[in-house]
């Protein structure tokens, strides 16, 4: 089975993650109260123009998961998700105290196809003021779906 990042924007200011590593599947509810969606595509930017390694804040109501996201030789990408009972990155509970909920590698370019995938899907699916409606207190990444779709072609395109 197939490695995957699903990430579905739902009504009222509430997205799904999931996550399967190819034998497990790991599902986290994503609040509107911090900007998921535009922090994934900033990391996934940045690896693809060589950063080394980004991290992404899911946060639930309460608690969070932080995906860490490590680049390895060949193309390659670790994820890791460290979930915390409460807000670690609003400093309301302490960055030391949190389980690895899952640590698996995929290929850099399926992890940025995946990501690429969701915003497309929502880009097409809701719009720019859909997803403000629904996601209530940001605006959708549009410059950085813009900037991956065409890093994604292009790194793609010289391997």
């Amino acid at each position: 089975m197939k490695t995957e990042l699903i990430y579905e924007l739902h009504n009222a200011g509430w997205a799904s993650l999931k996550i399967h590593d190819g034998h497990k599947e790991f599902h986290y509810a994503v609040s509107y109260l911090y900007d998921s969606l535009c922090e994934l595509s900033v990391a996934t930017v940045n690896l693809l123009k060589h950063r080394e390694s980004g991290s992404v804040i899911f946060m639930d109501e309460p608690g969070e998961l932080k995906l860490e996201i490590e680049k390895l030789n060949a193309g390659q990408v670790r994820l890791t998700g460290k979930w915390y009972a409460d807000w670690a990155s609003w400093g309301m509970f302490p960055k030391d105290r949190f389980r690895i909920d899952f640590s698996f590698d995929m290929g850099l370019n399926d992890f940025a196809a995946d990501v690429l995938l969701h915003l497309e899907s929502i880009y097409i699916t809701d719009g720019v003021d859909g997803y403000l409606e629904k996601w209530c207190e940001h605006e959708f990444p549009l410059k950085n779906y813009l900037r991956l779709k065409k890093l994604l072609n292009e790194h793609t395109n010289t391997r």
